[in-house]
């Protein structure tokens, strides 16, 4: 999130803590972002603004980010984009916080940067990671893990690279509400395959799903992905890497301990 979404997001937070549901956040300026947005802002202020935030809620953010590059898809200028990478990857570095780095289709460009200005955080995360298995290689040098999501296992290339990764480098998510797991992804037939093996279920059957105007509390919206769907992307990757499933989930646990909370499991 930004600084703009905070206040819905700690209410979000403290509605949860009543449940007895502790959520953490990151903090960070995407590069997908309003146009104005940079326009409107000085770097060195909005940085002077995380870094209050930050100091106001010491322990509730657990990384910072997303940041990175996005040439294909964002309005902003590169130059910006760059201006405001670098300024959060030195704040990361001063608050001794992980990073997460979004970079679609970018890899090299993120990579050279990071060596170029000799960069080396604590923990960071390439999140939904598409790249080869060179550029993998490159960011697991630079002491970074691989995020992946549904996106990650779009096609046949992607799973042949996530089948040579080291399973303990790397950590999941959803992406959500997008980067829905969908039959034409590569990954949906692993899935399908998971699911039937641990399950006996299809996954269409997996939540019960209500469309949005049909909204019933505890179901899935219909087309939306949702943070319950971390459990699919649990069963492709398991399939992928021909291991148990529970084994998979806890080395990914322990592994997503260590970057965001600094404990071993």
């Amino acid at each position: 999130m930004d600084i703009r979404e905070l206040q819905t997001t700690q209410e979000l937070a403290a509605r949860f803590k009543n449940s007895g549901i502790e959520i953490t956040f990151s903090l960070g300026v995407h590069p997908y972002g309003d146009r104005s947005f940079f326009k409107d802002h000085d770097p060195d202020d909005y940085i002077y603004m995380l870094r209050e935030v930050l100091n106001l809620n010491r322990g509730k953010f657990v990384a910072l980010g997303d940041c990175g590059l996005d040439y294909s898809s964002s309005s902003v200028p590169m130059e910006s984009q760059l201006i405001y990478l670098k300024k959060q990857v030195l704040l990361a570095k001063e608050y001794d916080l992980p990073i997460l780095f979004y970079e679609p289709g970018n890899n090299r460009d993120l990579i050279d940067f990071l060596k170029r200005n000799q960069i080396h955080l604590q923990k960071g995360v390439i999140t939904s990671f598409t790249g080869t298995l060179e550029e993998a290689c490159d960011y697991l040098s630079l002491d970074l893990y691989i995020g992946l999501d549904a996106y990650s296992f779009k096609t046949e290339e992607n799973i042949s690279v996530i089948r040579d990764l080291p399973l303990d480098r790397i950590v999941i998510g959803t992406d959500s509400p997008y980067h829905e797991i969908r039959p034409d992804l590569r990954g949906y037939r692993y899935l399908l395959k998971s699911l039937v093996k641990y399950e006996g279920i299809h996954p269409t059957n997996s939540f019960i799903i209500k469309r949005r105007e049909r909204f019933v509390q505890g179901c899935m919206v219909k087309s939306r992905n949702e943070p319950c769907c971390l459990l699919h992307i649990l069963h492709i990757l398991a399939e992928i890497h021909s291991l148990p499933l529970k084994h998979v989930a806890d080395v990914i646990y322990k592994t997503a301990n260590e970057i965001f909370f600094r404990t071993s499991c």
